[in-house]
């Protein structure tokens, strides 16, 4: 089932929705971090403890009072995702190396020589798959932004390889 049909379950606080919505995006969360921050330890602590956040508000939010958790659940995961990412310390090892560079090594060193948001929104967009309105919700900008950050990505991207696997 697709997170977006998820996350329609989540107007009234419903805790299965909520896990199965987790559940689903727990693999979307650890990419999303991986990309960013270039360390499977800290994207995976950076995926957890997003994770653990949302769990919280939502269960603060379950209160008898609050009758909705958020319009988007998705985006409401990842944006604390991204969050935790931004708040670590990320790894910028994409200085060229002696000798020749293959092209995975090129697109490695292009993606962490990308601003932060640059390189959250490319992650977003081209592989999560996400619209650039639901982009815009994740990095709370608006959705011309997150078309403006993707196309400077994609030319820094481009150029970052070029360079290094001349």
């Amino acid at each position: 089932m697709k997170s977006t049909a998820l996350s329609r379950d989540l107007p009234s606080p419903d805790m299965e929705a909520m896990n199965r919505l987790i559940s689903a995006l727990q693999d979307q969360a650890f990419t999303l971090a991986y990309y960013v921050l270039s360390d499977e330890d800290k994207a995976e602590m950076a995926a957890q403890e997003g994770i653990q956040q949302v769990w919280r508000e939502f269960r603060r939010k379950r209160a008898p009072r609050v009758s909705k958790f958020e319009p988007s659940g998705r985006a409401q995961i990842l944006a604390a995702v991204l969050r935790v990412c931004a708040r670590t310390k990320t790894r910028r090892d994409g200085a060229p190396r002696q000798g020749t560079v293959s092209s995975a090594e090129g697109l490695h060193a292009g993606l962490v020589s990308l601003a932060f948001e640059e390189r959250a929104v490319l992650v977003l967009v081209d592989v999560l798959k996400l619209d650039y309105a639901e982009a815009a919700a994740v990095i709370g900008r608006r959705a011309q932004a997150v078309r403006k950050s993707l196309a400077q990505a994609r030319q820094h991207l481009c150029e970052a390889i070029r360079t290094h696997t001349e």
